[in-house]
């Protein structure tokens, strides 16, 4: 992975502490600088569910099958299918800071995560407090 190909806000893999954690200018510092500290998230099921993406018989959408698509591909990989067109040429997406940056570059928003019941919860009884 490099820096080049990260944007602020994506989620990455800290080797040392085994968590994920979203991507700040310290952590694009520290790659360009060779730090291995750093990997890929893998793209899987999990993912797709935490993005809010519903499954379909040849992969995962987003709110509307014919705008937003992601295909299961060969060698645990998926294709982009915006609208009626998969995008031809691309490579290929493995990892979670993958689809975070073609649905930005798509959408022009973020990919939100779904929030779970327990932090909107927490929150709630916060502001009462």
């Amino acid at each position: 992975m490099k820096a080049k190909e990260l944007r602020i806000g994506n989620l990455v893999s800290n080797m040392t502490t085994g968590n994920n954690e979203q991507v700040d200018i310290n952590i694009i510092q520290s790659i360009m600088n060779g730090s291995t500290d750093y990997k890929p998230v893998e793209l899987n099921d999990e993912w797709f569910n935490k993005f809010d993406f519903s499954k379909e018989h040849f992969g995962y959408y987003y709110e509307n099958i014919y705008e937003f698509s992601v295909l299961t591909s060969r060698n645990n990989a998926y294709i982009v299918r915006w609208g009626n067109q998969v995008l031809a040429g691309a490579e290929p997406i493995r990892y979670v800071h993958e689809l975070q940056n073609i649905f930005f570059a798509l959408k022009g928003s973020d990919l939100p995560t779904k929030r779970p019941y327990k932090n909107i919860v927490s929150q709630a009884l916060s502001s009462f407090a």
